[in-house]
């Protein structure tokens, strides 16, 4: 996993911020409004590429997924008709390594976000962009400088489901080089509670879960010793069937694997797409799952 520009990153993700015409073509992240809105969920992933037609062809290939272009920096990123990300075309000037998935976490207010993200160690990346056809988004970083976007949607958050979509996303994990300290953090910034894996398997004592309630919302782990010198970052999985050829297909399609499947586990894998962001594939079902804390 390289080390990326997470800075120039967020600010190109609001490029369209100068342009009255381009805000207005942005559009929601459900394709009907649902009312609800699921404050403390990831709802939403954008990937700034400085390859964006290789990384088009390649999640096309690798997933289904399909594109629909607003401007000539962004496009939406579909999965059988259902919004779930969307793109923006790096300039020509983007380095090699500045490819980056960012996951945006459902918040009630952005603007106090932003409030509790600097009085808990964090700084705002990028303050508060509107987009009339969808809402407010920020991008914000912990104490650690891992960035993760924030957003208040206007027409509410995707509804949640039991049901596991294959090609679709599945869970969150920050890697970080204070996980014991930083999940405070994000308790605060998204009103979630933590939760230590080693209450159910004594050997992931190096694991937390953040919790919304009953629901695991997202996981945060030390980053590996074996991948050098890589920043804290957010992490995105898409949920997979047959792990093992989905990681042939990333090789074949110009992708690169950064950690493979463990044999005593074969559930997830680190790979990049040809852009270089990172991103994880989980296998699904799997046998490991964690009892929820009490309330």
């Amino acid at each position: 996993m390289k080390q990326t520009h997470w800075l120039i990153l967020a600010m190109v993700i609001f490029t369209w911020a100068g342009c009255k015409q381009k805000l207005e073509k942005i559009p929601a992240i459900t394709e009907n409004p649902t009312g609800t809105w699921q404050t403390g969920k990831f709802v939403w992933h954008e990937l700034a590429s400085n390859q964006p037609e290789a990384s088009k062809e390649f999640y096309e290939q690798m997933f289904n997924w399909k594109f629909e272009a607003y401007s000539d920096e962004y496009e939406l990123i579909t999965h059988d008709g259902k919004p779930i990300g969307g793109i923006v075309a790096l300039g020509a000037d983007a380095s090699a390594g500045s490819s980056q998935w960012v996951s945006f976490l459902s918040v009630t207010n952005v603007d106090r976000g932003m409030e509790i993200a600097k009085a808990n160690g964090g700084s705002v990346v990028q303050s508060t962009v509107e987009l009339p056809g969808r809402g407010k988004m920020a991008v914000v970083r912990d104490p650690r400088s891992a960035p993760v976007g924030i957003i208040r949607t206007n027409g509410g958050d995707p509804a949640p489901t039991d049901a596991i979509v294959y090609n679709e996303w599945i869970w969150n994990e920050l890697w970080t080089d204070d996980a014991p300290n930083v999940q405070e953090y994000y308790m605060r910034l998204a009103g979630l509670t933590s939760h230590n894996l080693a209450s159910r398997d004594s050997s992931r004592d190096d694991y937390w879960i953040l919790f919304k309630k009953k629901e695991m919302e997202a996981g945060i782990i030390p980053i590996p010793e074996k991948m050098g010198n890589v920043k804290p970052n957010w992490l995105p999985y898409v949920a997979v069937e047959d792990l093992e050829a989905a990681v042939e297909r990333v090789q074949k399609l110009g992708g690169e694997v950064l950690i493979a499947p463990e044999a005593s586990s074969n559930r997830a894998a680190i790979v990049t797409d040809p852009s270089g962001a990172p991103f994880g594939i989980h296998k699904w079902p799997y046998s490991l799952e964690p009892k929820s804390p009490k309330e």
